[in-house]
């Protein structure tokens, strides 16, 4: 699979860039990584364009940000979280029903005030590696929503179910 970033901007630039004044650039454009990404990027993966609709920052405290993008393309939806301290972690992911997941997770949290240590979906069985407490918010908006995050990881290694706390009823996995 390869990945390859545009900007928009970019695309156009090459037709009527002569015209305009160059504005500074927060990333080289002839070296584009991954984290360089922000709405309006296009970016290639597995065969398809993806355009970046949204970007939104994860406070986690102690100066430790995330930040997630929405890929859109024609036939996909994904969310690519990208995350920066000693390594670079990638994860590329798709919303999910919580009522897919056994047990019953809404219930189980809010009877017991925290999620379960184990989990299932589409008989596989993931384990919980991480409880955090953050801060979300689009990167359009300046007000921040607090919530909570659980992430559980298969024996495989490969798969990722975070399950997320907003208020006291609301739940996204």
């Amino acid at each position: 699979k390869t990945l390859l970033i545009r900007t928009f901007n970019e695309r156009n630039t090459m037709v009527f860039g002569w015209f305009k004044k160059e504005e500074k650039k927060h990333y080289d454009p002839t070296n584009i990584k991954i984290t360089d990404l922000r709405v309006g990027f296009l970016l290639d993966y597995n065969l398809e364009t993806y355009e970046v609709t949204d970007e939104f920052e994860y406070d986690w405290g102690d100066d430790n940000f995330t930040f997630e993008f929405k890929l859109v393309s024609a036939n996909e939806t994904y969310m690519l979280h990208i995350e920066e301290e000693d390594d670079l972690k990638l994860t590329l992911s798709k919303p999910l029903l919580v009522s897919k997941i056994s047990p019953d997770v809404k219930t189980y949290i809010i009877q017991n005030e925290q999620a379960p240590n184990q989990i299932s979906l589409d008989g596989i069985t993931y384990f919980q590696q991480d409880e955090s407490v953050g801060y979300y918010r689009n990167t359009k908006d300046k007000d921040s929503d607090e919530f909570i995050s659980w992430v559980f990881i298969a024996d495989n290694g490969k798969s990722v179910i975070e399950i997320e706390q907003w208020g006291e009823k609301e739940f996204e996995a």
